[in-house]
């Protein structure tokens, strides 16, 4: 019954007590009757209680469903964000792309919790969408009712059915829109929606509750993986790094399944199964050898042993790619370079104007006595040859000379006993002699 909604959701309403709960609103059935219940619990619950829309630009009726869920935020003193955005279709289809978008703009939008409003009906729909796509265990668990992190992401009505929040909406007069991609036959999961499951439950009147089921067992069988992977990443991971040579030893499914996880535990992106067990025999066949494995958002970088995670942004939005002319200690400020003690800038030349860029062929630094290409430096430290081209160099004004390979030498000429030595915490793990 719909007046039992609230009742139905009291625990979890008691989790957000303090907090500041964001509600992703577009404007539909499903986030209205979220927000309404949302509405009556947050002063008995005390939490405070923001709604976030996102405009894709998809519809001609984008405008007005931005100004519906504004309006009626403004009528409700909830404070309301919108954000629009760009939907880019990379080949993914445009229900992914709108996804991916989506969710960008809702997690810049939101403050310690992200309220979803997803149901009962979406959880089964999202089940057999992963079963016609092939997907494995952590596909036919669908969507948590939780994750926590930076954002806590909640899904409180995934045990509740559309048709019993379309009743709450009909006895509270919960005003919501009508988006007509829902009833685009074009999309796969509008065609489960309207037709396949109607016609199912015709033969299997307990199809939903069968699909319910296999939802919980998939979860109860990913929750078991995830078990076992955080115990291969601690056997693995032991001396704090991936240790390939340790990693061979698992068989060959959880090899697999621990390159996977690296990928996603360091946003590399999410691989498919060919190129996980291609890279997977190419590590096995030779652990120590250098290799690497693209992946959406970056690299794994296999090198001395070790595989290294190398994130696009990393390189690609590194500060000093493009040179940056100004005080080495400007510059550090810029680039997150720290300076410890021992043996490399005194104060005076950390004031002095410097140049920081990339290393090239022909840099060179003379250290204890021995002129070095910087090349070879970077290559005595361990430094995996993607990296070596885009290693941070920091130079005289002119860019003549070089005065420091950030993190692994100082020239001689600069070099005071008692000054501090540049380095780059998030590129230490790269340096491997």
């Amino acid at each position: 019954m719909p007046h039992t909604l609230p009742r139905r959701l009291a625990p979890f309403f008691q989790t957000l007590h303090g907090q500041t709960v964001t509600l992703a609103l577009s404007g539909g059935l499903d986030s209205m009757v979220l927000l309404h219940l949302l509405l009556h619990a947050r002063r008995e619950h005390g939490f405070a209680l923001a709604a976030a829309h996102v405009h894709h630009g998809l519809s001609a009726n984008a405008d007005a469903w931005a100004d519906f869920c504004r309006d009626f935020c403004a009528a409700h003193d909830v404070p309301f964000a919108l954000e629009k955005v760009r939907v880019l279709n990379r080949g993914e289809g445009v229900e992914a792309a709108a996804r991916k978008a989506r969710y960008a703009a809702l997690a810049r939008l939101s403050h310690g919790c992200l309220a979803l409003a997803h149901h009962a009906d979406d959880q089964r729909e999202t089940y057999l969408l992963a079963v016609l796509r092939g997907g494995g265990v952590r596909a036919l668990a669908a969507m948590p009712a939780e994750v926590s992190g930076s954002l806590r992401v909640v899904r409180p009505l995934l045990d509740v059915s559309r048709a019993e929040l379309a009743a709450y909406a009909r006895a509270h007069a919960v005003p919501h829109i009508e988006d007509e991609s829902n009833a685009d036959p074009r999309f796969l999961r509008n065609w489960l929606r309207r037709d396949w499951l109607p016609a199912a439950a015709q033969r299997l009147p307990h199809l939903p509750q069968q699909l319910d089921a296999a939802v919980r067992a998939a979860r109860d069988e990913l929750a078991l993986l995830d078990e076992f992977t955080r115990h291969d990443r601690e056997q693995v991971c032991a001396a704090g790094f991936f240790d390939c040579l340790h990693w061979r030893e698992l068989s060959e499914l959880r090899r697999r399944n621990l390159l996977y996880d690296f990928a996603k535990q360091h946003g590399l992106g999410t691989p498919a199964r060919a190129a996980v067990a291609a890279f997977a025999d190419t590590l096995a066949a030779a652990p120590a050898r250098h290799a690497e494995w693209t992946l959406p958002h970056g690299w794994a970088v296999a090198h001395r042993g070790r595989l290294l995670p190398l994130p696009r942004r990393q390189t690609e939005a590194a500060a000093w790619q493009h040179g940056i002319t100004d005080t080495a200690d400007d510059i550090a400020a810029v680039c997150g370079i720290t300076w410890q003690h021992g043996g490399g800038f005194n104060t005076q030349l950390r004031r002095q104007s410097c140049l920081i860029r990339p290393t090239t062929a022909g840099d060179t630094l003379t250290v204890r006595g021995t002129r070095k290409r910087t090349s070879k430096l970077l290559y005595e430290h361990g430094v995996p040859p993607r990296l070596r081209r885009t290693w941070p160099v920091l130079c005289a004004a002119d860019g003549t000379r070089c005065l420091a390979l950030i993190g692994i030498a100082v020239c001689d000429s600069a070099a005071d006993p008692n000054g501090h030595m540049p380095h780059l915490p998030d590129w230490a793990k790269f340096i491997t002699r």
